[in-house]
Order: structure tokens, then C-alpha cells, then sequence
């Protein structure tokens, strides 16, 4: 699940009249490594995947949020799925 389709995502883009979807992690990637920025976003450069904690419970968090959102799981269902990943993330 995670991220939004490329449809989804044109569609927010054409309904708010923009190009650019800024998400808190390409904003903050701008401010705090604008070289960094420069090769990802604008130039493509492949990134290779380091599987650092930070972007795997990044991941988990939206995917959490997604289920929510589309009422696969009730707010009250969220923090025990984030304690779950967790867990499973401190076990890999």
C-alpha cells in the first residue's frame, strides 16, 4: 500500500491546479540537503536503499495512516498497529 497511485496523485494535482505534490520528506530533504535534493528529485539519480529504521517506520506510519483513511482499520486500531511494526521491525 504505502503511497498513492500516480492516478490518485494527478488527480489532487489537476483538482488544486499545481504540478508538485510536496511531501514532508521532499520538503524536508530540500531543507536539509539541497545536493541531496538536486539528485533525487531533479536529476532521477537511482538512490541505493539502505533500509535505515527511519525510512522503514516512515513507511509503516503512512501505510497505517492509508488504512485509516480508506477505513480499513479504526483510530483506535492505530497505535497497536504501530506497536506491532515495531515489534516486527526490532526482530528483523
Amino acid at each position: 500500500m504505502g503511497r498513492l497511485s500516480k492516478n490518485k496523485l494527478n488527480k489532487i494535482k489537476e483538482q488544486y491546479g499545481v504540478e508538485t505534490i510536496y511531501s514532508f520528506s521532499r520538503y524536508n530533504s530540500y531543507l536539509t540537503d539541497p545536493y541531496s535534493y538536486l539528485l533525487t528529485y531533479i536529476k532521477h539519480v537511482p538512490q541505493i536503499e539502505n533500509g535505515s529504521i527511519y525510512s522503514k517506520s516512515g513507511t509503516m506510519c503512512h501505510e497505517i495512516l492509508q488504512d485509516f483513511l480508506e477505513g480499513k482499520i479504526e483510530y483506535n486500531d492505530m497505535i497497536d498497529k504501530y506497536e506491532e511494526g515495531l515489534f516486527e521491525l526490532n526482530n528483523e
